[in-house]
């Protein structure tokens, strides 16, 4: 029998990440938003995964993500959210006091589901109204405080 080569292994996993500014202020200036979606494509490359859509909005963002069995998610989520902080804070010192919430969240996606997920994104509204429509949407249980958080 031959043996597996990890090479040979294929893989189609998707994730739906989102997260907001801190208090949900309406910080990203249309200016500042592609090229901090820019960042976020290399940022994703650089954990060896790729950015397949999303948008970035004034108090948030949503990223579709293609990611490997390789990639620890707590990390790809950290790790995303502690450099685009960075890069905002060096790039676009006007905007003071930029942070990002504690609470992050992310769903899986079927390979399926990709491209009209990236549309739905599209028309995504306030981060207030997607998180709890997708938390709802999920059956997921959760307390709204700590999801504004």
């Amino acid at each position: 029998m031959k043996e597996r080569d990890e090479d040979e292994i294929h893989h189609e996993m998707y994730v739906h990440l989102l997260w907001s500014t801190t208090n949900q202020k309406p910080l990203i200036a249309p200016l500042v938003v592609p090229h901090l979606y820019d960042c976020l494509c290399d940022l994703t490359l650089n954990e060896g995964c790729h950015l397949i859509g999303g948008s970035v909005f004034c108090d948030h963002i949503q990223l579709v993500i293609k990611f490997t069995p390789n990639t620890i998610f707590s990390d790809l989520i950290t790790n995303l959210k502690v450099a685009s902080l960075l890069w905002i804070r060096t790039n676009f010192p006007e905007i003071e006091g930029f942070e990002w919430q504690k609470s992050d969240f992310g769903f899986t996606v079927g390979v399926d589901e990709v491209g009209a997920l990236i549309d739905k994104i599209k028309k995504a509204k306030l981060f207030k109204e997607e998180v709890f429509s997708l938390l709802d949407q999920n059956e997921m249980k959760y307390d709204p405080i700590e999801v504004i958080e």
